[in-house]
């Protein structure tokens, strides 16, 4: 069944979703939809058509461009025409998301936003003679603070949406020096893995999707680390696997920046991906700004027999709302910097890229095959983040880490031994 025909169907739509992803984030999902529509009270299609109207637009106007337009819409111009309407006014809808719009334009000329616009490219190099597909993702930039304050709510709101605490594995600069991360592999998936050591630092920046209206699409977010608080120079990064509604699952830290590391996935982020498969990536940077993002995602007989990657991932960050100087007008100044990503001609809803992510996985089920993976390999999985988290907690609860090594380790030679 095609996306436009799921969204008339709640059901059908929340039954696809299943075959899709897990329980547990289909769940979150749902909650998260049914949040999005009562709060703002917008239909999911409109974003899914991508079809807002802007003042200067007129509905004749609307209409008349070829894909574009609304049945309530067409008919709505058939009354205008007839007289049976004289004021043909905005959209209800419409006149909401601008008000939200405006909201949000307010924060933008409170503070020096750093604001992202991120255009990813994927690239399946055995399918279809490299064939590609490109997405854009809005990310905020902030700076962590020094220890995790548990007196007050660890959420910022930015003209994006919210940055939430819950939403990230780590949230303060302590947060990430406790973080037990996954074994790097500098000398091949065969050899011993080495895990990684943060290096001293004094300042953390997250550049990270916000949650808006219920929704978070954020497959990645990047942590940089620099040695000082005036520190120009990153000194490590870490990228965060995350998922399309939102979830935080794995950590993959780079202490040689500049330089290509090998970790284990981890986490399976769409049907077609595989916990045991690997990424090599990288993050060039321009100054302060990283500006390119490369993973590169192998099988483990791929790089046993030294084959090129299956798939890629590439990622060029531009900022928006860069800092500098500023003309006279501050505030103003701000909000043109900002409205370049957050403003109502330019803002991506999460749950429109959520939606447009959905429809390429239904349009790839027709031509890619799915992962077929051992129900003992998602469960590996799940028990070497749920370590992770158990691991980086302080203080450190070292029984109960032992106890899932051991578990894991058991899991690790039944499934050698079904291989």
């Amino acid at each position: 069944m095609e996306l436009n025909e799921l969204m008339k169907s709640p059901p059908a739509l929340l039954e696809e979703l299943k075959k899709t992803f897990t329980a547990r984030p289909t769940i979150k999902l749902a909650r998260g939809v049914i949040k999005a529509h009562s709060k703002s009270g917008i239909p999911i299609s409109t974003y899914e058509k991508n079809s807002l109207i802007k003042d200067e637009q007129s509905l004749d106007r609307f209409i008349q461009d070829k894909g574009s337009g609304h049945k309530e819409y067409k008919d709505l111009y058939k009354k205008v025409k007839k007289d049976e309407i004289i004021r043909l006014g905005i959209p209800e809808w419409t006149l909401r998301i601008e008000g939200e719009t405006e909201r949000r334009m307010g924060l933008a000329e409170k503070y020096n936003w750093s604001l992202y616009s991120c255009q990813s490219l994927h690239t399946r190099e055995k399918q279809n003679n490299n064939k590609n597909h490109d997405a854009i993702v809005n990310w905020a930039r902030i700076t962590l603070e020094e220890k995790a304050n548990t007196h007050k709510k660890r959420n910022i709101e930015t003209p994006l949406g919210w940055i939430r605490a819950s939403d990230h594995l780590a949230f303060s600069n302590q947060d990430l020096r406790n973080y037990a991360f996954t074994d790097h592999y500098p000398n091949g998936i065969n050899n011993p893995g080495v895990q990684p050591k943060l290096p001293p630092f004094k300042r953390v920046d997250l550049i990270t999707p916000a949650r808006y209206n219920g929704f978070r699409f954020a497959p990645l977010a990047i942590y940089i680390g620099y040695a000082e608080k005036e520190s120009t120079t990153p000194i490590f990064y870490a990228l965060t696997g995350g998922n399309a509604l939102g979830e935080s699952k794995v950590l993959y830290v780079s202490t040689n920046v500049g330089e290509e590391t090998l970790m284990e996935c981890g986490y399976k982020p769409t049907p077609f991906s595989d916990p045991e498969n690997f990424y090599q990536f990288n993050v060039k940077f321009d100054k302060m700004n990283p500006v390119d993002i490369t993973i590169k995602v192998f099988t483990r007989k791929e790089l046993e027999e030294k084959k090129p990657h299956h798939f890629s991932i590439n990622l060029i960050l531009e900022e928006m709302a860069v800092n500098g100087d500023l003309s006279d007008d501050v505030r103003e100044n701000r909000k043109n910097r900002a409205g370049k990503v957050a403003g109502f001609q330019y803002f991506i809803p999460p749950i429109h890229q959520f939606l447009s992510a959905f429809s390429r996985v239904l349009y790839l089920k027709k031509t890619v095959p799915e992962s077929k993976i051992l129900p003992i390999v998602m469960e590996i999985a799940a028990l070497k983040q749920k370590r992770t988290k158990i691991a980086s907690c302080h203080p450190v609860r070292k029984k109960r880490v032992e106890q899932l090594t051991k578990k894991i380790e058991k899991l690790e030679k039944q499934r050698q031994a079904k291989a």
